[in-house]
């Protein structure tokens, strides 16, 4: 009995591999049994062989589909190169950069602005150089700094911080707007003239210190004319009234005070002098204008007239 129940599993295992092998196979040509998820690949690869494999339709109308996007590709890619230069020309004129938002400025015109910006050799918004552009843009005397922005597809955006007129300086032949640090920013255009005139080699980089002392004597401050530098090591002061006050080289602060004091007090600004000497600390030289020094001049004759008669007449 149990003969016979394994002699029937050999013939159904037997049968399992001639049915995965085809029908030509015999049972006694299979020396070897299956693994059951081998059996049916086996199979189709056996039909194909012996010509009995069939492809279904849909398998045919995708693996075409496929066929036809392969070479559809490769004829853009290799055999129309001009279809990719198209393009590339049109994500080229995407991305080119056609618009420029500038803020902040006062001073520097947009176009200058704009010239310093505009990428060289037709340099797309991708590969633009916003720190190359921020110190193109520092190189203006105007800009004391920027932010440059890319704002995709194609517009840079820029906000400018200029730097602030602070005095007029006159150095030989030349008149420029200067800024706080001494720096020249342009030509003097005949803006307000309420601004600060200074004069002389040096006096860009130290008016700062002259006019910061002054700005706590609002006063004196007010009726200055000009600052002259004197040999670039100290300062005389103009008055709106032609009188010249001549300040020392160290302790102006201290000078400048006595002098409002002085003004204050005695209105000696008011005098008929044409200059006051402060470069003595111990002392304060003061020289009349030319009108009165020649009055005075005539006074002092005539009475040495007057006394020179009056000495005449004791004598007799």
């Amino acid at each position: 009995m149990q003969s016979i129940s394994r002699k029937a599993k050999e013939n159904q295992i037997s049968a399992s591999n001639a049915e995965a092998l085809g029908s030509g196979e015999t049972v006694s040509d299979v020396e070897f049994v299956l693994p059951k998820f081998l059996r049916k690949p086996v199979r189709r690869v056996n039909r194909l062989v012996k010509g009995g494999f069939r492809i279904s339709q849909s398998a045919v109308l995708g693996f075409g589909f496929c066929i036809i996007v392969t070479l559809g590709s490769a004829g853009v890619v290799f055999n129309d190169k001009q279809d990719v230069v198209v393009a590339q020309m049109n994500v080229f004129n995407f991305l080119k950069i056609s618009h420029y938002d500038i803020s902040g400025n006062k001073e520097l015109n947009d176009l200058v602005a704009v010239e310093l910006l505009t990428p060289k050799n037709g340099e797309t918004l991708l590969g633009y150089d916003v720190t190359k552009a921020r110190d193109a843009l520092k190189t203006n005397p105007w800009v004391a700094d920027a932010s440059v922005t890319k704002v995709y597809p194609n517009k840079i955006a820029v906000n400018i911080e200029e730097r602030s007129v602070f005095a007029i300086w006159q150095n030989a032949n030349e008149t420029v707007l200067i800024d706080r640090e001494g720096r020249s920013l342009a030509v003097f255009d005949g803006r307000d003239d309420s601004l600060p005139v200074i004069v002389g080699k040096g006096a860009a980089e130290t008016a700062s210190l002259i006019l910061d002392s002054l700005s706590r004597y609002p006063d004196i401050a007010m009726r200055v004319k000009t600052y002259v530098r004197v040999g670039n090591r100290r300062w005389d002061l103009q008055m709106d009234n032609g009188v010249l006050v001549m300040l020392p080289e160290m302790g102006v602060d201290s000078e400048i005070q006595r002098l409002a004091i002085l003004n204050k007090e005695q209105g000696l600004l008011e005098r008929d002098i044409s200059r006051i000497d402060m470069r003595l600390s111990d002392r304060l030289v003061l020289k009349l204008s030319n009108e009165t020094a020649r009055m005075r001049a005539v006074s002092i004759e005539e009475r040495k007239k007057v006394l020179k008669t009056a000495g005449k007449g004791r004598r007799l």
